[in-house]
């Protein structure tokens, strides 16, 4: 994780770097240094980008890490280093809390088995809850239109959408 924080700042910087602006130059100071939370000086238009730009660049990151969970457990290195499952190594040797290993494990294996997740996930098209939810209703006919149906919807818009497409499946009605 030291490692991609690194290749992740040092990307950052670079697009930084090619911006003459002083209301970005202030932000990445601010976002950069030991305070990167203290934004006081910085402009609401160049808070605003930085932010669409901090977000393009955690999707791309959040579709990686799914990609290495679906290798880790395709290679099954996580009994290799003693882990009883994939869910016990995300708990254990990443830290990640219970939802957290769920929903990044879900979409490992749908996205092994579809592979338009990852790219989906990288052009934020489609969220970690978005890939729990339909997951059981994904087929090899219907998987590129359902993706497509989702993409940008809430939990509750895809759960609706779901009830409409599959009238005769266990779907929650409630958002919990």
């Amino acid at each position: 994780s030291v490692t991609l924080s690194i290749s992740f700042d040092r990307a950052f910087a670079q697009q930084v770097a090619t911006v003459r602006d002083e209301n970005w130059r202030a932000m990445f100071k601010s976002m950069n240094g030991r305070d990167f939370w203290v934004l006081a000086d910085v402009s609401n238009e160049a808070l605003e980008a930085s932010l669409g730009k901090l977000l393009g660049a955690g999707a791309r990151v959040e579709a990686r890490v799914i990609a290495h969970l679906a290798e880790v457990e395709a290679r099954r290195v996580h009994l290799l280093v003693g882990c009883s499952s994939l869910y016990d190594y995300c708990r254990k040797r990443l830290g990640l809390s219970e939802y957290e290993a769920f929903v990044r494990i879900a979409a490992a294996r749908v996205a092994r088995k579809f592979p338009i997740v990852f790219e989906m996930l990288d052009r934020r098209e489609l969220h970690l809850t978005a890939i729990c939810e339909v997951r059981e209703f994904l087929t090899t006919e219907n998987h590129r239109e359902l993706l497509r149906a989702v993409s940008g919807k809430t939990k509750l818009q895809i759960r609706e959408s779901l009830r409409a497409r599959f009238p005769l499946a266990d779907i929650s009605a409630s958002v919990k």
